[in-house]
């Protein structure tokens, strides 16, 4: 993925303080590191490795020849562990590669200038109490990360982000709210009677205010932008007494991403301004519970309500708030640490697919009785295959998957984005089945002779007899496929410095 980095370091230079990669490594370095692999001392097999996976994709083609035909099999052992991770990096590159947009903004309105904005980069940019609105910008550059793009618009306005633990959330009738999210999970609940709205890290507001724009660390330069807030964000904490450094990330991917939420950071390297080192640590979660302890709440007309006042404790909870922050607790001794000299890692996430195949059934009539198994415990087969002596087809499909709301609590309580949620509605299967024959044509749609759905606190199913009249213009069916959302893992490294904390 190196080349891939390559271009992140040097377009998020001067725009946040990322830290620029090194050159790309031409193909004909990963051929000569695999032949390292090999060698008889530890840290030249070592450094080889580590030099493939700085080259990142590109070297797949020479790690995937070494398997093939090398006869060591301690090279074999070595290249097979690292292909796994060149793969990682590919699925991450071609996710993340940036959406790029021409600025040619001459002496324009700021407030027609966003909404372009807007419309060229999906970003949910919100002008909130900004003096004249309407006030002429100029703003050019050709084609710039969509997060960069919006850097340079603050900069160009003098415009600041305005990060915070709650957004404004617009109603339905127009009103904007602002609503404390309560937990994990990318819910907004209004007060009274307004309906509930739901906000992925993708859709929430990026809100811009007047004022100097803030040149935070991070990386702007994929289509998930990467943050370090800055140390005055009230969600950090710097807890004396018990070394503990709370930094929270914006992790901000792009709507068209389909990025659900929730990711972890892995950090690799955390530095104070002395040079000494910090621990990430991996189990405690720091984003605050909402307790109310002195108000009463009650929920109504699809809403929550709370009153009183609130206390902040610094516990485990169920749900987040501002569903792009992504908290990272390190540990350190018990002195007045202020900034973080060097700050590298990765953020790990999640990109859902839409509309893929899950499971596939090849030679329907072969395979009657066998269950093939798709995510989300889903589960397809064909439960029978019957020719008529006409030449048409009745096949009977079974499905079956377990509740929604058990799936949920295997979350952890998140709620999942809609494409999931449409997955997980064994309502749909028939319409996610689709059906070829032999020479890989489609088949017309069949016509249901019989539908039943069943199912218990746990499980459901769906039960469908299918009929498939012959066809003149191609066989019978021979093949099924169910379509329905994968989940692809992909990895956003940083790399800061100068990291300012409260």
């Amino acid at each position: 993925m190196r080349r891939f980095l390559a271009t992140v370091g040097t377009l998020a230079v001067g725009v946040g303080g990322a830290i620029a990669a090194d050159a790309v490594k031409p193909r004909e370095d990963a051929a000569a590191l695999v032949q390292k692999l090999g060698d008889p001392q530890f840290p030249v097999r070592e450094q080889a490795a580590k030099g493939l996976l700085k080259i990142g994709a590109t070297a797949i083609p020479s790690v995937q020849d070494v398997i093939n035909t090398t006869a060591d099999p301690g090279v074999r052992e070595r290249a097979e562990a690292l292909l796994p991770r060149l793969h990682l990096m590919a699925e991450s590159e071609r996710f993340l590669a940036p959406k790029l947009v021409k600025l040619d903004y001459q002496n324009m309105a700021l407030s027609a200038v966003v909404d372009d904005l807007k419309k060229k980069t999906g970003i949910n940019l919100m002008l909130e109490n900004v003096a004249a609105p309407t006030r002429s910008i100029t703003l050019t550059g050709g084609d710039v990360p969509a997060w960069q793009a919006v850097e340079m618009l603050c900069a160009a306005a003098t415009l600041r982000e305005d990060h915070r633990l709650d957004l404004p959330v617009p109603t339905a009738g127009g009103e904007t709210h602002t609503a404390r999210q309560f937990g994990r999970n990318n819910v907004y609940y209004l007060s009274g009677s307004a309906a509930q709205t739901v906000f992925t890290p993708g859709s929430a507001p990026v809100v811009l205010v007047d004022g100097k724009a803030d040149v935070l660390p991070g990386n702007r330069a994929t289509a998930v932008r990467v943050l370090a807030l800055p140390g005055k964000f009230e969600g950090n904490r710097v807890i004396r007494g018990s070394g503990t450094v709370i930094l929270n990330l914006d992790v901000a991917p792009l709507p068209s991403v389909n990025w659900p939420g929730s990711p972890t950071v892995r950090v690799t390297r955390a530095e104070d301004e002395d040079g000494r080192p910090l621990f990430a640590d991996q189990k405690a979660d720091p984003r605050p519970q909402m307790n109310n302890p002195y108000g009463w709440g009650g929920g109504f007309g699809g809403g929550l309500w709370l009153g009183g006042d609130y206390e902040y404790v610094n516990q485990p909870t169920t749900r987040g708030n501002n569903p792009r922050l992504t908290p990272v607790t390190l540990r350190t001794d018990d002195r007045a640490i202020r900034s973080l000299k060097r700050f590298e890692g990765v953020v790990v996430g999640e990109v859902n697919q839409p509309n893929q195949p899950v499971i596939t059934i090849d030679g329907m009539d072969k395979l009657v009785g066998k269950s093939f198994d798709g995510p989300n415990q889903t589960k397809l087969s064909v439960a029978s295959y019957q020719v008529g002596k006409d030449g048409s087809v009745v096949v009977k499909i079974h499905a079956e998957m377990p509740q929604q709301w058990v799936f949920q609590q295997r979350l952890g309580g998140r709620l999942w984005n809609g494409n999931l949620n449409d997955d997980l509605n064994i309502g749909n299967i028939p319409n996610k089945l689709k059906f070829t024959d032999a020479d890989g044509k489609p088949c017309p749609t069949p016509s249901q002779r019989s539908t039943s759905y069943s199912g218990n606190q746990w499980n459901q199913t769906f039960d469908s007899e299918l009929h498939f009249p012959k066809s003149s213009k191609g066989g019978p069916p021979t093949k099924v496929v169910l379509t329905g959302t994968k989940v692809a893992t992909v990895e956003i490294p940083f790399a800061m410095e100068n990291v300012k904390l409260p």
